[in-house]
């Protein structure tokens, strides 16, 4: 793997994972304020601005992902070392739609990061934040192998509503399991209306991220002529097999893990906490298998 393939996987990871913990922190936020009972707790308000103050160092830390992404971008389309990318990544931000739709998706997200440092009293801030994610991640989609038939194309707007579903399903399980649950002390009791919000949430973005997908391959592959057995048939099978995964791990939690701790069963949130953590690596590798296969020309193109 060169340079400038490692320099562009790397920095596609971090800026979904960056788009999904923001998206999510975002929900998250709410439903704590929409548990009752978890509001009550000491940890609900820690957890609230916890997520909070995450919002404008995330939203930096996805903007310098997206600019390594267009120069690793740029020295591949002009074959050129990373080094030596700089004449490059000017021309590609000044002269080409791709740079264009990249730099409005960095706008997109510094706009982020400035809402969330002009403080809380702004109204509809979480709203306007919520459509400035959604409008970073169409430059994502619009960047993407879908806008091979135009911008505005099905296939775009697809790609658009897969990404976000991924990254509101990804995220909710990290903000639960890395931080709101481990903050909820066993002895508080389970966040039940919380547990059951992120429930129904991932089941909701699990089965439109099954249609999306199911569109999004019948795009790539056209026919079933067309499956092989190359590289990018080989990252496909260890996505899904990853998304599987977690999907099983998902269902323990929903069937067995939330309702023993909504009950107080012992050890129930610990085990639910390791649990959602698991499912996030497990995503967390299905997205790097994603980015992966997004630099690789799909089998229909070729």
């Amino acid at each position: 793997m060169t340079a400038t393939a490692t320099l562009q996987a790397a920095s596609g990871l971090l800026l979904n994972l960056c788009l999904a913990w923001m998206v999510a922190a975002l929900l998250a936020r709410r439903w704590l304020r929409v548990d009752g009972q978890a509001g009550e707790q000491a940890w609900s308000p820690k957890a609230r601005a916890a997520l909070e103050t995450s919002m404008p160092a995330v939203a930096l830390a996805a903007l310098l992902a997206s600019c390594a992404t267009l120069w690793a971008a740029a020295a591949a389309m002009a074959d050129v070392p990373l080094g030596e990318a700089g004449e490059a990544f000017s021309m590609l931000l000044s002269r080409s739609t791709y740079g264009r739709i990249g730099a409005v998706g960095g706008i997109c997200l510094l706009s982020v990061a400035a809402l969330h440092w002009m403080g809380r009293r702004l109204p509809g801030r979480d709203w306007i934040a919520l459509v400035l994610l959604a409008g970073f991640a169409f430059s994502r989609a619009a960047n993407s192998h879908a806008a091979e038939h135009g911008l505005f194309s099905v296939g775009v707007w697809v790609e658009w509503l897969h990404l976000l579903l991924i990254c509101a399903w990804v995220g909710a399980v990290a903000v639960a399991g890395w931080l709101v649950l481990p903050l909820a002390a066993e002895k508080s009791g389970a966040p039940a209306r919380y547990l059951e919000l992120l429930s129904a949430a991932a089941t909701f973005a699990l089965a439109g991220i099954a249609a999306s997908g199911a569109y999004n391959a019948w795009r790539v592959f056209g026919t079933w002529a067309r499956v092989g057995t190359g590289a990018y048939e080989t990252t496909l099978a260890v996505k899904l097999l990853l998304v599987a995964l977690a999907v099983a791990v998902g269902g323990y939690n929903k069937f067995i893990g939330f309702p023993d701790a909504a009950v107080g069963r012992t050890g129930a949130m610990t085990r639910i906490t390791g649990l959602l953590q698991i499912e996030s690596v497990l995503l967390a590798g299905a997205m790097l298998a994603a980015v992966m296969l997004a630099a690789m020309p799909p089998p229909a193109s070729i």
